[in-house]
């Protein structure tokens, strides 16, 4: 899990991205592509990690696998939304190597607005993240 190591205050322009991967080479590579965007992007390995770091953080989005050890995704969010305030509202992106996706009523459910395969590259992501709303059309805080 990677977080921020310094008790700076949140600069309330800023726009929190959880990307949720078991893989450390996909982690690494979604984050710098997410961190050129103008995101500031934190990590989690599995989804219990996902679980711990949603509420210290007031996140855009999070984007997650599906399939990996200790908490899938899926389960990740489910536990997320279940936390309720803004954590029940934060938007979700899955890219995963697996096919198919999550069911139609699993991703209303969840709040998944995209299902990418991992080989499609990162054109959908990019457009996920261009329709995220911007600090001043959210309210900036951690989960309530």
């Amino acid at each position: 899990m990677q977080s921020q190591n310094h008790a700076s205050p949140i600069d309330p322009c800023a726009q929190f991205i959880l990307v949720v991967d078991d893989s450390a080479l996909i982690r690494k590579m979604m984050k710098s592509f997410i961190q050129a965007k103008g995101f500031v992007v934190l990590t989690a390995s599995n989804g219990l990690e996902a679980v711990e770091l949603a509420p210290m953080f007031p996140f855009a989005a999070i984007i997650t696998d599906i399939d990996m050890p200790g908490m899938d995704g899926l389960e990740a969010l489910r536990r997320i939304r279940a936390m309720g305030g803004n954590c029940s509202e934060i938007p979700a992106a899955v890219v995963s190597g697996h096919c198919p996706g999550p069911d139609r009523k699993t991703c209303g459910d969840l709040g998944i607005h995209l299902f990418s395969l991992k080989g499609e590259g990162l054109g959908p992501l990019a457009g996920f993240l261009g329709r995220l709303p911007t600090p001043s059309s959210r309210e900036l805080a951690p989960c309530e």
